[in-house]
C-alpha cells in the first residue's frame, strides 16, 4: 500500500469522493479506488494472498466432496 500512496493513490476514507463530491460507487469501494488491472497487480504481489489461494484450491474441493 505504501508504494501506491507514493504514486498518488489514497485509501478511501469517506463515503464521498473529495475530488468530485459524489458518492463512491461499490466498484470503487471494493477495488480501493484502483482500476481492476492495478488492483490485481497489487493483490498478486502480496504473499498472504498466495497462501489464501492455496487454502481455497485445496479446501473447496474437499467441502464439495463431503456434500
Amino acid at each position: 500500500m505504501r508504494s501506491l500512496i507514493k504514486k498518488g493513490y489514497r485509501p478511501i476514507t469517506s463515503a464521498v469522493n473529495e475530488s468530485s463530491q459524489e458518492k463512491w460507487t461499490t466498484k470503487e469501494k471494493l477495488l480501493l479506488g484502483l482500476t481492476p488491472k492495478e488492483y490485481l497487480n497489487q493483490a498478486i504481489k502480496n504473499p498472504f494472498n498466495w497462501i489464501l489461494g492455496l487454502v481455497f484450491v485445496v479446501g473447496i474441493p474437499v467441502i464439495i466432496y463431503r456434500f
